[in-house]
């Protein structure tokens, strides 16, 4: 053996495969919670989700592009990419699951008493951020929302997040 080689070749081998193994076993784990998440959000707040799903990887967050949902009669999105993000260790209790949607070009329909409410029936979002829990009943609270498109505004924050800077660059309030 040559006195400068710190492992043989089996060696390298073998740390090269347990290495691979590893980056496979996490990028399965991270997958799996993607698909957890995904399927959280359909079940509690009883929505369907069409789109093409995409993982993102170590980041506990995936996105839906070209994305259409429906929930319940209040709002159905046509068509949008947006991002879902969540913190992994929520999973584990399977109780509360805090969430932070964001989207830009959202063609949205506000549905039945919303539209109403809103005075608007479909509108394109330039920017659309929510911060929500669910738990097993649905939507348990929400943290903050944020929706604008030219012709329309609307926002909503709750006063202990107030430090917190929304996305599309305006201060809590």
């Amino acid at each position: 053996m040559h006195k400068g080689r710190i492992l043989s070749r089996k060696g390298v081998r073998k740390t090269l495969l347990f290495a691979f193994g590893g980056a496979v076993l996490i990028f399965f784990v991270f997958l799996t919670f993607d698909l957890q998440v995904c399927q959280e959000l359909k079940s509690r707040l009883k929505i369907s989700i069409q789109g093409k799903f995409e993982p993102s990887f170590l980041l506990s967050s995936f996105y839906l592009r070209n994305a259409q949902l429906t929930w319940k009669e209040k709002v159905r999105l046509i068509s949008g990419d947006f991002k879902v993000s969540y913190k992994p260790w929520q999973l584990l209790g399977k109780r509360n699951l805090r969430i932070e949607l964001e989207g830009k070009n959202l063609d949205v329909e506000f549905l039945g008493k919303w539209a109403e409410a809103q005075g608007v029936r479909k509108v394109t979002l330039e920017s659309f951020y929510a911060d929500v829990a669910l738990d097993r009943q649905g939507l348990r609270e929400v943290y903050a929302v944020d929706a604008r498109s030219p012709s329309f505004q609307f926002r909503i924050q709750r006063t202990e997040n107030k430090d917190k800077r929304l996305p599309s660059g305006g201060e809590k309030s």
